[in-house]
């Protein structure tokens, strides 16, 4: 992959820096971190495992709350990466990071003793570091979005540092930008589409990339799973919608992308089993959201594709096991 000059000479220079939250850390995972930390600083500049472990103990930092010592040492840990050759570039280190970032935090206690009014305070920290996370999250995605622009358009390193730049913005309610990355992705994938003389691994990559695009406006999760569950109702158009609700549009757009995405898939051969696993989640997507007519029309392509209309073949369900009483 191609490699690149530092994009952020210094975390603190963005600002990512904070102080150290109020509510006391988990005290063990911390010093655990730490320590091993210690244990493999020797050859420090040529040891993979001590830069590892610096990563690790920043993403500790984090999640107790030691926003400053976190960004310090993950700082660190970029000074220490930027000296070797590696196979990503600085761009999806960069943006590995900034990933990081977006969860809130979850977990945290309080000294004994504390007020329900230092509780509220807390919680109230913990959003408005969410928020500076986020915010800087962002802002790392917008400096890495622009060096994608040297890169060739159909390669599979622009393609994966888009995507990833464009689940920081949905996370953070960029949606302008998020539709502009979405355009992006949509016309390096429809250049691979004009292509016939993909290999079959560009194909499949090329096909599951459409998915993925799709996923952004109608998500499915493994068909197995899916395919018993009760149909979720699409809202219209108009209607208020949270982060999980699917419009009638949101669908029709995803659709789109599906309908893509199995050209693509069945460009491979009958027997290839990435075709016919992307046909069995089509049949669970089209009964997920509701259209059955559209689900069983698919199924019987299904059972043309795999030469049986019988239904543990066409969509085999796990065995049931013993020890945990699931597939």
């Amino acid at each position: 992959m191609i490699k690149s000059k530092p994009i952020l000479p210094s975390l603190l220079a963005l600002g990512l820096a904070a102080g150290v939250g109020s509510a006391r850390a988990d005290q063990g995972a911390v010093e655990r971190a730490e320590k091993q930390v210690q244990e493999c600083a020797s050859d420090a500049d040529l040891n993979r495992r001590y830069s590892g472990q610096l990563y690790y103990l920043a993403r500790v930092y984090r999640e107790n709350g030691m926003r400053q010592k976190s960004d310090e040492t993950f700082q660190k840990y970029m000074e220490i990466w930027r000296k070797g050759p590696h196979p990503d570039s600085e761009e999806s280190m960069m943006l590995g990071w900034a990933l990081s970032l977006l969860p809130e935090r979850r977990h945290f206690c309080l000294p004994d003793g504390s007020s329900p009014e230092d509780k509220k305070r807390l919680i109230a920290q913990i959003k408005a570091d969410h928020q500076a996370d986020l915010a800087k999250a962002a802002e790392i995605a917008d400096r890495c979005l622009a060096n994608t622009s040297r890169m060739q358009q159909t390669s599979q390193e622009k393609i994966e540092l888009l995507f990833s730049v464009l689940t920081v913005y949905r996370y953070s309610n960029q949606s302008q930008k998020a539709q502009q990355v979405i355009s992006q992705l949509d016309t390096a994938l429809h250049t691979m589409e004009q292509d016939g003389s993909l290999p079959s691994d560009r194909i499949r990559y090329l096909a599951n990339a459409l998915i993925q695009l799709s996923d952004v406006y109608a998500p499915v999760g493994n068909w197995r799973q899916t395919i018993s569950q009760p149909p979720v109702g699409l809202l219209p158009n108009n209607a208020p919608k949270d982060t999980y609700s699917v419009t009638d549009q949101d669908f029709s757009m995803a659709e789109g992308y599906r309908r893509r995405a199995m050209a693509q898939f069945d460009r491979l051969p009958t027997n290839d089993r990435y075709r016919v696993e992307a046909h069995r989640s089509l049949v669970a997507w089209y009964r997920l959201y509701g259209h059955t007519q559209m689900a069983n029309d698919e199924l019987r392509k299904l059972q043309q594709l795999v030469g049986s209309n019988d239904p543990n073949v066409a969509l085999p369900q796990p065995r049931y096991c013993p020890a945990c009483g699931r597939g």
